[in-house]
């Protein structure tokens, strides 16, 4: 599983892919960005209140206006707000910006089909958040044009809004006025024909006429049954007179007259002469003057009383025929009376209906003729819900193109595309890259890490040449086995110039050593070494039987070190290879020398390589760092192995360690090459002191 270090390898190697991709993509965006054409943005305000704050409405009822919002609730204010974002964003409004601006005649807009939708366009309109406030903003190329528009764009909206408020009710009282005309020729057709009927039904008022009658039939009434109670009361009294007369006895022991003031006055008078008369019996002789005085006053009462009682009887029988006599007109009245109530209702329904109508047309012409006033009186105090909040002031720097962000934008991308490229070319890439691709992906341990060869990094190289040795040593099995076969995969791999520098490497120790060129199609050992191709390999393997092989050694300029050059080049290597003569003369090398190191030619599409393999003790795959493919490695190894089992490991060449990461490279190399590196680096910062040094001084 891949961690985060390998990643960080990958892009560490990929340094130059990502800086050339962040220049290109940065350098685009810059040239792309300083090339365009500024573009300004002019932005005025507009409060917008959701009412005109109660003038309009001054009279109650309804707004006629049309300005404000027309529901409750927040979801009207919603559509409100939006309904005048659209308005302006519209045809009608531009229209009203073209003719003030008289842009028909203007350059920008005089070539255009319609001028108006040009700037409809042109018109942003947003809503600030939680605010009755709306930002009217114009993009452009020339600062002060977009400035003037966008403030004729506020003046126009306003002034459109408080028009249109004005139109609306200049239309209201224009229809309103002509109702109101049919309204009173209607209400003066109908009072006419009230009062004609009036006249011709012959009622003096005829609204009261009805109301009259029915309080004279109510008085009527009322008199009437208190005059029959009267009757009633009479009646009985009288009959309760001519009981008492009829049985003999004393209209005293009536009720009625009993109760009279005058008859209890002469009653108590009597019983007082009454009282005195006895005493006086008891005192005097019948025929005594006191006595007889008293008997005559006694007497004179008692004529008064019948007297008195006769006259209130002779009343009540009075009273009898009177009150008869006017319950009986008034029962005449009340039914005349009646009559002429039912004539008069009868007689006014025409007339009520038609007043009815009459009143009713009275009202609506009074209503309209009141909502006409305040109409009248709202149009002169119209006030408006909309105002400039904020004019449009010229701007001084561009929205477009935003250059810090741009090119912000541009680094970010640039780097994102070069870390993407370098991924994909990762990915792509089945070279090997890293130890990790030999020692997991091929199976192979590595012997040695050979870096590319510099002035900075001898002691590097020297160094990885003495692991290799170390590692060979370490699989000769105490030098039993000691014929070792290079090779690689592909040509060009420094397979030829790592024999050789191993080769020295084990000499150099006071081993002897011998190269053997078995490369017979490209040899290239002489051209290291210096030496002539001729008179090598091939002609001791096309020579005779008695032919001595050691002719055929060249000495090298390393002591030990001696080399078998190829020779002229054969036709068909393999059959060469093939003989006898080759493997005895292998033998025999294995006696003379520690070492033989055979250079051989790659394994891809060449058999000589695998027919060396199969003779030799050990095989060694030298793999050029970046450059050969890992599948065509994989299967090379694997044809070796089917005639050799001992590969013995691989030597990872070429690899450059000033720009690999890698922790291995550098306790592998790495010291060595920083090491004469930091040596250089420390003289020339000692020079660069002395001089920063003297020029201090000198200042």
């Amino acid at each position: 599983m891949a961690t985060f270090r390998d990643y960080w390898k990958i892009l560490r190697g990929g340094m130059w892919t990502i800086l050339a991709s962040f220049t290109i993509v940065v350098g685009l965006v810059a040239l792309w960005t300083f090339t365009q054409t500024p573009i300004y943005r002019s932005v005025a305000t507009v409060e917008v209140r959701v009412n005109s704050g109660g003038r309009n409405n001054m009279f109650g009822g309804q707004d006629n206006s049309g300005i404000g919002v027309s529901g409750f609730g927040w979801g009207a204010e919603e559509r409100y707000y939006n309904t005048q974002i659209e308005i302006l964003k519209s045809r009608d409004l531009a229209t009203r910006v073209v003719k003030r601006m008289n842009l028909t005649s203007d350059p920008q807009f005089a070539t255009q089909r319609d001028p108006a939708m040009s700037v409809s366009g042109m018109i942003r309109a947003l809503p600030r958040t939680d605010t009755g406030i709306l930002e009217i903003s114009i993009n452009g190329t020339d600062p002060k044009r977009i400035t003037d528009l966008a403030n004729a764009v506020a003046d126009e909206y306003v002034q459109r809004n408080i028009d249109r408020a004005k139109q609306n009710l200049s239309d209201l009282l224009r229809e309103m006025n002509g109702e109101v005309a049919k309204l009173s020729e209607s209400t003066r057709t109908a009072e006419i024909k009230k009062f004609d009927e009036g006249q011709t039904a012959n009622m003096l008022v005829p609204e009261a006429q009805s109301d009259v009658l029915g309080r004279q039939l109510a008085q009527y009434t009322e008199e009437y049954t208190k005059t029959q109670i009267e009757v009633g009361r009479l009646q009985a009294v009288m009959r309760g007179v001519e009981g008492v007369r009829a049985a003999g006895g004393d209209l005293l022991t009536v009720k009625d007259i009993a109760d009279q003031q005058s008859v209890q006055s002469l009653v108590s008078q009597r019983s007082e002469l009454e009282r005195e008369i006895e005493g006086m019996r008891v005192k005097y002789l019948p025929n005594h003057p006191e006595l007889q005085k008293k008997t005559s006053e006694l007497e004179t009462v008692k004529s008064k009383l019948t007297d008195q009682i006769e006259r209130i009887v002779n009343g009540y029988r009075a009273s009898l025929g009177v009150n008869s006599a006017r319950a009986s007109e008034l029962s005449s009245n009340i039914e005349r009376t009646r009559e002429q109530l039912f004539e008069a209702g009868k007689n006014s329904t025409t007339y009520s209906l038609l007043s009815r109508e009459a009143n009713m047309k009275a009202k609506v012409y009074e209503a309209i003729q009141s909502k006409l006033n305040e109409i009248a009186v709202t149009t002169g105090l119209l006030s408006n819900n909309l105002n400039v909040l904020d004019y449009a002031t010229v701007p001084r720097n561009p929205i477009r193109p935003r250059k810090a962000i741009n090119l912000f934008l541009g680094a970010l991308c640039g780097l994102l595309a070069g870390v993407g490229v370098v991924f994909v070319l990762d990915h792509l890439n089945n070279t090997v890259k890293s130890l990790e691709d030999i020692e997991h992906g091929l199976q192979l341990p590595v012997l040695s890490i050979i870096p590319r060869y510099k002035e900075t990094t001898s002691n590097a190289v020297k160094e990885a040449f003495q692991t290799l040795k170390t590692n060979v040593l370490f699989s000769s099995n105490a030098r039993k086995r000691n014929l070792l076969l290079l090779t690689s995969a592909a040509p060009r791999e420094g397979k030829s110039s790592t024999v050789i520098n191993l080769a020295r490497t084990i000499a150099s120790a006071g081993e002897r050593v011998i190269v053997v060129d078995c490369d017979l199609r490209r040899p290239t050992v002489h051209e290291h070494l210096d030496l002539e191709r001729d008179h090598g390999l091939t002609n001791y393997l096309t020579g005779g039987p008695d032919d001595s092989l050691e002719q055929y050694f060249k000495p090298s300029s390393t002591p030990n070190l001696s080399v078998l050059t190829c020779g002229p080049i054969p036709p068909n290597p393999p059959e060469l290879f093939g003989g006898e003569k080759f493997q005895a003369m292998l033998q025999e090398l294995r006696t003379r020398f520690d070492w033989v190191i055979l250079d051989s030619p790659p394994v891809i599409s060449l058999t000589d390589s695998v027919m060396l393999a199969s003779m030799v003790d050990n095989v060694v795959f030298v793999v050029k760092h970046n450059e050969s493919d890992r599948d065509m490695i994989r299967r090379c190894i694997q044809s070796i192995r089917n005639v050799n089992p001992h590969v013995i490991g691989a030597v990872l060449n070429n690899i450059d360690i000033e720009k690999s990461y890698s922790k291995d490279y550098y306790y592998q190399g790495y010291y060595y090459y920083s090491g004469e590196d930091a040596s250089k680096k420390k003289k020339k910062r000692s020079r660069s002191s002395e001089v920063a040094a003297g020029g201090t001084a000198s200042t």
